[in-house]
């Protein structure tokens, strides 16, 4: 039962109803032509994802959110997802969060006798995107997920080291060939996220992003095969300028972070074949108790703040940067950087912990060109 009233004023929508959910889907709140929604249900915003997954992009359509959220566990559609026909569905439109909380998020994928699903029984594609949201081509803002429960590890993977298929995050499955922005994003609580390739806690795959003031904070157990991170797992721009930033992200309480290839504390991989393109992190903290760990088993690649970046000639900067957690990799483990394949600048930034693997060093595994200023290690 709820009690919906809408106003609409100059293209504008906003609802109000109930807000802690029993896995219904209200979509009466739409309104085709208005470019602008406040949701303040979890049934408004189930209505928001399967209005999605039924075709509908939200190009140019601006989303608010008006009350805390509790998805009470329940099984999640994410906004902007792949069918079982290989048709992507993706959410163009932003989302504004403006400071609130949606909790309990929970994403199953099954395979049903060889058919995946969602745990809520829609058909899901091997190679699907997921999240709160799934597939998605604008700006996401200012919101906290609070306690998640995400399994992707059906979903498949093709190429070396599964460098494509599916991706599984707690908050975005992966940017649809846009260089978006995801800022004030917080991830807090009991944080269990799994999956098979591109893991990471606030976004999976990523391409040509922007974090900025983003935060994972709880008790963090994260685990995948290749390109597993905690901000963001991992990306390859194959040409032209592909710019990648994290500013102001941190890591914080207690995390156990395992994966075979490409594994960071901040981002698994950046990688890009762009000559120009750039990887920069500004004031990115991992501060974890000591009991935390990042382990990459059976391949290579792990880091206090990166796992891999380079490819082409393209270059990463860190600047006040700083990560305390004990790491161990069968080759190329770094305090900062497992593997970088170009060259890195790194300015006034601290590691402490334990490294251990083959090829590996308090700062870096394995580098081409480096230069260092005000680096802080670890006293022996």
């Amino acid at each position: 039962i709820f009690i919906c009233t809408i106003a609409v004023c100059a293209l504008s929508v906003t609802v109000f109803a109930d807000d802690v959910w029993n896995g219904s889907v209200d979509t009466t709140w739409y309104v085709e032509g208005s470019s602008e929604y406040t949701l303040t249900t979890a049934e408004q915003l189930a209505g928001l994802a399967q209005l999605v997954y039924e075709g509908n992009e939200f190009r140019d359509v601006a989303f608010y959110l008006g009350d805390n959220i509790d998805l009470n566990n329940q099984e999640w559609l994410p906004i902007g997802a792949k069918d079982d026909a290989d048709t992507t569905h993706t959410f163009y439109g932003s989302f504004d969060g403006q400071g609130y909380t949606i909790s309990n998020l929970k994403i199953t994928v099954v395979d049903n006798n060889g058919v995946l699903k969602f745990g809520n029984e829609t058909p899901t594609h091997s190679d699907n995107k997921i999240g709160l949201f799934g597939y998605t081509g604008a700006d996401i803002t200012d919101f906290t997920v609070h306690n998640v429960d995400v399994d992707g590890t059906v979903l498949g993977g093709s190429g070396e080291n599964g460098a494509s298929g599916g991706a599984t995050a707690a908050v975005i499955g992966c940017p649809k060939n846009s260089q978006s922005t995801v800022s004030d994003i917080h991830v807090t609580g009991d944080i269990k996220v799994k999956g098979n390739h591109y893991v990471g806690v606030i976004m999976g795959r990523h391409e040509f992003t922007s974090f900025k003031n983003c935060s994972v904070d709880g008790n963090i157990y994260l685990t995948g095969n290749s390109y597993v991170g905690v901000i963001a797992a991992g990306g390859t721009a194959n040409a032209g300028s592909r710019n990648v930033t994290f500013e102001d992200c941190t890591v914080s309480g207690h995390a156990e972070i395992s994966g075979s290839y490409c594994v960071g504390a901040i981002a698994g991989a950046v990688e890009s074949s762009g000559a120009d393109s750039t990887t920069t992190a500004t004031n990115c903290v991992v501060d974890l108790d000591e009991s935390s760990y990042l382990k990459c088993s059976g391949k290579y690649y792990a880091g206090g703040i990166f796992g891999k970046t380079g490819w082409g000639s393209g270059a990463a900067t860190l600047t006040n940067c700083s990560s305390n957690i004990d790491i161990e990799a069968d080759l190329n483990a770094g305090g900062m950087i497992g593997y970088c394949s170009s060259s890195v600048a790194i300015d006034n930034c601290s590691y402490t912990g334990n490294i251990a693997g083959e090829d590996s060093g308090a700062v870096l595994g394995k580098i081409q060109s480096v230069s260092y200023t005000h680096l802080t290690l670890p006293t022996t």
